[in-house]
């Protein structure tokens, strides 16, 4: 009798032993799962903001683009007018001379 209570003692024991590492197992999914949850909200986070990015990026491609046109074309306009008068540097002459230079360098 005495064996068998003792043996019995052991393995309600050994059950309670189980159960708590059952119980630490189950609390770190718990908490492996918050951290999972956390990452994706991140990654997720990440994605709008480069997808945020690129469009930024395409809209500012575009502006350069029309604003370069609109440069060249300003650049055309004022290159075309003649700038009659004395052999001077008038603030005239000296924008058309910076229009020449940039223009060289926009092509």
């Amino acid at each position: 009798m005495d064996q068998t209570g003792e043996a019995l003692r052991g393995i309600v024991a050994k059950v309670m032993e189980i159960d708590q590492l059952v119980g630490s197992i189950s609390v770190s999914s718990q908490q492996q799962a918050a951290a999972l949850n956390e990452v994706n909200q991140s990654v997720s986070e990440m994605d709008r903001v480069t997808q945020q990015n690129a469009t930024m990026v395409e809209k500012t491609t575009a502006s350069t683009q029309a604003l370069r046109g609109l440069a060249v074309n300003l650049r055309d306009l004022i290159c075309g007018f003649r700038i009659s008068g004395g052999h001077g540097s008038s603030p005239a002459r000296q924008l058309q001379s910076r229009l020449r230079d940039s223009a060289q360098s926009i092509g």
